[in-house]
């Protein structure tokens, strides 16, 4: 009898907890991008800046932010100490010049405090208090005609929330958050402890450059939400994602590419005012290929030119990305197959303007099975005629191949353009209005 009614006591604790309770803390960060591998070397010395907070995910319900910045600023000096990657780590005031080998800097971009009701009641990610942090990993000084700088050497982002958990799924909101930025600390501390792999990931890259190209390749799409007179945001979210081609993933890296028709512009126009901002970027509000902004894009408006986005996209436990922007671009450009020497290089290549984040892969079902990839979008514009004028695309049936590399290793993604079902090749470009 004991028996029996331990069972149905375990089994009824199974129904009515959520599954945000049983894993109460969740949480990824990454070093996304290394932008100069031999300089970052452990055994020497860094500076910890106090973290600035701002921006659209930041939220009013988490308390003052003042206690997430104090717990980043402190904890990260003791984290950081402890695993013994730098000679010495000091955190310093916000008006004092630092004189150390490296610099941490970082901006609190999102803050969530949740519900703490619904943290008691339904579990899940919307009732979870949620924090995002990004920033870089300064270098040594410069000086360039006379102007001192410290180069950006790294970025990175890390996000976390807190659903609660079997004993303290009622925490307030302030409390959360506090544990969020806790957490943080932790998780960057471990990932910077974990550069010592940059060597290894070195060799990885070179090995790389000599294997076959990973591949992609773009589906036809009936495209029947068009016939629709009122769209909803997963018809804006599937017109966009028609325009993707996905590579396939080799060591969890791959590229997602997205030819910027100017339909594809006009659903970006239609989509991004629809969408909620939340303190962590999920799959639900960011799907793989798109752009969260425009303004980064909008110079091309009306320009015969070809704009295409290629999202560099790794799982968040394998990065870095081991970043030369010299070696993609001259990897980088559009073929016809079957053509020989005919193709173009791009004649903007923009690694910059939009920052490299990681979005949460919330698993619908088995939310035990949830990920986080990283991101980093690069703009690729590409001139429409070749270098004795003629079209390089002479036909809506032609096929077009992007060439490039991610860590080394050659990618090749095809466009069959009869799949972007365009009437005309000017269709090809963005035409509308900025």
């Amino acid at each position: 009898m004991a028996r029996s009614l331990r069972i149905l006591l375990s089994l009824f604790a199974l129904y009515a907890v959520p599954t945000s309770m049983l894993f109460a803390q969740k949480g990824a960060c990454a070093i996304i991008n290394v932008y100069e591998a031999e300089a970052l070397v452990p055994k020497k010395t860094l500076a910890i800046k106090i973290f600035d907070v701002g921006g659209p995910g930041v939220d009013t319900d988490a308390g003052s932010p003042e206690s997430p910045r104090k717990i980043l600023f402190e904890k990260l000096e003791k984290d950081l100490t402890k695993t013994k990657y730098f000679s010495k780590v000091s955190a310093v005031p916000a008006d004092e010049t630092p004189d150390t080998d490296f610099v941490l800097e970082g901006e609190i971009i999102g803050i969530h405090g949740g519900s703490r009701a619904g943290r008691y009641f339904l579990g899940g990610f919307g009732s979870s208090g949620q924090m995002r942090v990004s920033g870089r990993i300064l270098g040594q000084k410069k000086i360039v005609e006379g102007n001192e700088f410290r180069p950006i050497i790294g970025d990175w982002e890390c996000t976390s929330f807190m659903g609660g958990s079997l004993f303290g799924f009622g925490s307030s909101n302030e409390s959360v958050t506090r544990n969020n930025a806790k957490w943080i600390s932790s998780l960057l501390s471990r990932e910077i402890k974990d550069l010592k792999k940059i060597d290894k990931l070195k060799s990885k890259v070179s090995e790389d450059s000599d294997r076959s190209p990973i591949k992609g390749s773009s589906k036809a799409e009936n495209r029947k939400w068009r016939e629709k007179t009122d769209p909803t945001i997963e018809d804006y979210f599937d017109e966009i994602e028609s325009f993707v081609v996905k590579s396939e993933q080799e060591r969890s890296r791959s590229i997602d590419a997205l030819w910027m028709t100017d339909a594809c512009y006009r659903a970006h126009l239609n989509l991004l005012p629809m969408l909620k901002q939340t303190a962590i970027p999920s799959n639900r509000q960011i799907k793989r290929g798109m752009l969260t902004d425009l303004d980064s894009v909008k110079e091309f408006v009306g320009q015969d030119v070809y704009v295409l986005i290629a999202s560099f996209t790794v799982g968040s436990g394998d990065a870095p990305f081991l970043w030369d922007k010299e070696r993609i671009e001259n990897a980088t450009y559009l073929a016809r197959p079957g053509n020989g020497e005919l193709r173009i290089k791009p004649i903007r290549f923009i690694d910059d303007q939009i920052a490299s984040y990681i979005v949460f892969n919330e698993k619908r079902v088995f939310k035990g099975f949830s990920n986080f990839r990283a991101f980093h979008p690069v703009i690729l514009v590409f001139p429409t005629k070749l270098p004795d004028g003629s079209p390089f695309v002479a036909s809506s049936t032609d096929i077009v191949e992007l060439h490039t590399e991610v860590d080394g290793r050659p990618v090749i993604t095809d466009f069959h353009l009869e799949h972007l079902d365009i009437k005309s090749m000017d269709e090809l470009s963005i035409g509308g209005s900025k």
